[in-house]
């Protein structure tokens, strides 16, 4: 946005609030631009969130100079907010995987335990690094490998998305637990 900071009805200050005030607009670089209005304008300006500001007369070089800094400080700005973002969803997302109080594992398509939880550890008496050697099928009890079969060619179908049910695992030690 480039908005003079003297004008009739809504002066750059102003208008400089409304846009930062709103969180559609908030992000969007703004200079503002003057003839007139002093220093103390310009640092009023900054304080309320201006990117810039430019005093006329300019040159055209300038102001696209001006804009070209402008837009490159928000396309920085807002990566390295949504890279705090996913950082704060992953933390999130591990926090919920790893102390959930069920079993939870990632499987890929061809049913390697990508990723698996304590308490699925604690289930069928692996460690992490031993469940991640293995595929589902290597710790299912054999009358339940069909099933769980089905369900994944319904998952790589499209039919459904996930699936969550009670089974039979075998545990390390040779034992069956539900």
């Amino acid at each position: 946005v480039l908005s003079d900071i003297m004008m009739p009805r809504l002066d750059g200050i102003g208008l400089l609030s409304v846009l930062r005030e709103d969180p559609e607009t908030s992000t969007i670089p703004i200079i503002l631009l003057s003839a007139r209005a002093g220093e103390e304008a310009r640092i009023e300006g900054l304080k309320h969130g201006a990117d810039d500001y430019l005093t006329k007369p300019f040159s055209a070089r300038e102001l696209l100079a001006r804009v070209g800094a402008c837009l490159e400080i928000s396309r920085l700005r807002n990566e390295a907010e949504a890279q705090l973002r996913l950082q704060e969803n992953e933390r999130e997302f591990r926090a919920t995987f790893d102390l959930a109080a069920v079993g939870i594992a990632q499987v890929s398509l061809e049913g390697r335990l990508m990723r698996v939880n304590q308490k699925l550890c604690d289930i069928v008496g692996y460690s992490d690094e031993e469940l991640t050697t293995k595929t589902f099928q290597d710790i299912t009890h054999p009358e339940e490998i069909d099933t769980d079969l089905g369900y994944l060619q319904q998952m790589l179908a499209g039919e459904i998305k996930t699936y969550s049910r009670e089974k039979r695992y075998l545990r390390k030690d040779g034992s069956l637990v539900w």
